[in-house]
């Protein structure tokens, strides 16, 4: 017969290992990046006007927009140096996370 300490040390043990065991299958589907076949597909980033924008381009606003912890966008303004994103209607300019879709290539 088990006591109750005992008892207790089993049940922690098999709840470990079930836990662990699911940690692991996790882990193992984490690394699906590493794949040459994921690689291979590339994300096309293209502006209002269909243009393909690339890593360190330069884009203009075409619209107004409005910002609510900034300075607002105006029609007209520059964003040099934007970075693409893993998403293809977002790009990156220093702190903003910027819509494709109000922006054109300069």
């Amino acid at each position: 017969m088990l006591s109750r300490k005992s008892f207790g040390n089993l049940a922690l043990w098999i709840f470990y290992l079930h836990f662990n065991k699911r940690n692991m299958a996790k882990k193992q589907k984490d690394f699906s990046w590493l794949d040459d076949s994921a690689s291979s597909q590339e994300v096309i980033t293209q502006d209002s006007n269909w243009a393909t924008l690339q890593n360190w381009d330069n884009v203009r606003a075409i619209k107004d927009i409005k910002v609510s912890w900034a300075s607002d966008i105006k029609r007209g303004d520059i964003f040099k140096n934007i970075r693409l994103t893993d998403d293809s209607t977002l790009i990156e300019s220093w702190k903003m996370v910027l819509k494709t879709e109000f922006f054109k290539k300069q």
